[in-house]
């Protein structure tokens, strides 16, 4: 009688049930084995997780190896190579492991495996080695579950720890080859093994047969083209050459539609694109420049014109949906106000100024460059453009101070934490000046600097969130070191027959329970 009532709910009055019930089971039939082919816009920088930071190589990487713990679609945290864990007292956790996992060159993996792992990342030199920046020891307390001693307490830990940046490798690869190695060829759990890598070109996995998953992945191969071009991205799904379209853009989502067999998907992320605008050169200190800068954007053509729609106006330092976001302000298009705060700033007659823009990596990037260009000439500020390969331009737009060809560059930035200290840290931290981190733009105030210091260890979440709108609030209405553009929309084009893909909203793509429609 129980079960009725369940099904009664799902009922349609007027249909037999019998009919309703074998239109509730799905009739897809997931196929085994053949190709799943992705367009991706750039070779990744590094394979190695936790010393890249784009989502193109997250996405990746995560199909070689795998976390410990990992966030779902909303951001809540799951187990993988942990499967449960507690903290003992404010700076000591207790991750209780999976056992039954090998790595594919026949390491286990245990809590050995795994201290080795998070000393390794933690003691070395890498991008995302601030992720583990508390943690002060990591001991064995069986052989399938590590302790980890913070120095302080920090609230965003397990956030971190579930970031995409922290995934595991073969113990062996860290004690015999270098990280670069590691970056060329990662060996992990995950579904699929790394067999080919052809820079600009392909990086082809095969299955891992010996994955613990039960059942999966489906596809024997899964191949990421590196297309660098987007109208040939589109091109190739169109005609067939690929399954998926990492990167949809805009100008080409009513061309897939209308194609046979094809679909879009948009979905809100936590990507904001935005410029930043370096605080050391004395034209951008003072606030007024870019105040300015950011007043002379109609933000309605930007979106709805060139964007189609599939972005939101940036309002803030942190995007919606993560813990900590305050709505602070989005500047109104007036350019008579951008005048007056440059004519205020000491530059009545406008200025030079160089933007680095990439070309094909974000969603209209360059063309949303040569929208600012234009906008920018009306208040009398001449920009010029300057572009790089993308791994040129990552590597141009991370140099050390008194190294640097451009004024401000464009770049995005995803919360992938969930948690606004990801941002406030290793964006606005004077810690973090690059090339040691991500404030490429050099900003630097003593309060940022203690507000972002004092939230993280702020066990009473309204307590954190009103540290973290204060200092929302001082970057955007105060400080105004960034051009606030935008929160992307992930886009992405697909064929129907393709199931069991997830889209993060840390613009991530989840492929290893992918299938093609029989």
């Amino acid at each position: 009688m129980m079960i009725f009532k369940k099904i009664k709910k799902h009922i349609i009055w007027g249909l037999p049930l019998a009919l309703i019930l074998v239109v509730s089971v799905s009739s897809f039939s997931a196929k085994r084995g053949g190709t799943l082919t992705v367009a991706i816009p750039n070779d990744p920088e590094s394979l190695f997780a936790v010393n890249s930071v784009t989502a193109v190589d997250y996405s990746v990487i995560r199909h070689v190896t795998d976390h410990l713990i990992e966030f779902d679609k909303d951001f809540n945290i799951v187990p993988r190579l942990a499967e449960k864990w507690h903290w003992e007292d404010n700076k000591t956790l207790v991750m209780n492991l999976r056992q039954g996992v090998k790595f594919t060159d026949g390491a286990a993996w245990n809590a050995e495996s795994a201290k080795i792992n998070l000393d390794f990342f933690r003691t070395g030199r890498f991008k995302r080695t601030d992720m583990l920046k508390f943690v002060e020891r990591v001991d064995i307390a069986d052989p399938y579950a590590i302790r980890i001693k913070l120095s302080q307490p920090y609230t965003p830990f397990l956030n971190n720890l579930a970031f995409a940046g922290m995934q595991m490798v073969s113990p062996l690869q860290i004690k015999s080859i270098s990280p670069a190695e590691i970056g060329n060829r990662p060996i992990g759990t995950g579904p699929y093994i790394l067999k080919e890598y052809i820079q600009g070109e392909r990086i082809v996995l095969e299955r891992n047969k010996g994955y613990w998953e039960e059942g999966l992945p489906y596809f024997d191969k899964l191949i990421f083209r590196i297309v660098p071009d987007r109208s040939v991205r589109t091109m190739m799904l169109l005609g067939g050459e690929v399954d998926l379209v990492w990167g949809l853009s805009p100008l080409d989502v009513d061309a897939v539609k209308a194609g046979k067999g094809l679909e879009v998907i948009s979905e809100p992320s936590v990507t904001m694109v935005y410029i930043g605008l370096n605080q050391l050169r004395p034209i951008f200190r003072n606030p007024k420049v870019g105040k300015a800068l950011n007043h002379a954007i109609d933000r309605k053509t930007l979106v709805n014109t060139i964007l189609k729609g599939h972005v939101t106006p940036l309002d803030s330092i942190v995007p919606p949906g993560v813990f900590g976001y305050s709505s602070v302000y989005v500047y109104p298009y007036d350019p008579e106000k951008a005048k007056k705060l440059l004519a205020e700033a000491g530059y009545p007659n406008g200025f030079d100024m160089v933007l680095a823009v990439p070309r094909g990596r974000y969603l209209m990037d360059y063309e949303i460059g040569e929208y600012l260009q234009a906008a920018w000439g009306k208040i009398g500020v001449r920009c010029k453009l300057i572009t790089w390969e993308w791994g040129t331009y990552i590597s141009a737009i991370s140099r050390e101070p008194g190294k640097r060809e451009e004024d401000a560059f464009m770049i995005t930035v995803g919360a992938r934490t969930g948690h606004a200290d990801f941002i406030s840290s290793v964006l606005f931290h004077s810690s973090n000046w690059s090339p040691k981190g991500s404030n490429r733009f050099f900003y630097k105030d003593p309060e940022a600097d203690k507000l972002i210091d004092e939230a993280v260890t702020v066990v009473d979440p309204n307590k954190a969130r009103a540290l973290y709108k204060r200092l929302q609030e001082k970057i955007v209405l105060e400080d105004c070191p960034w051009i606030f553009l935008h929160v992307e929309n992930n886009l992405c084009g697909k064929k129907v027959g393709l199931h069991g893909m997830e889209m993060l909203r840390d613009e991530q793509y989840i492929l290893r329970k992918a299938s093609l429609e029989r």
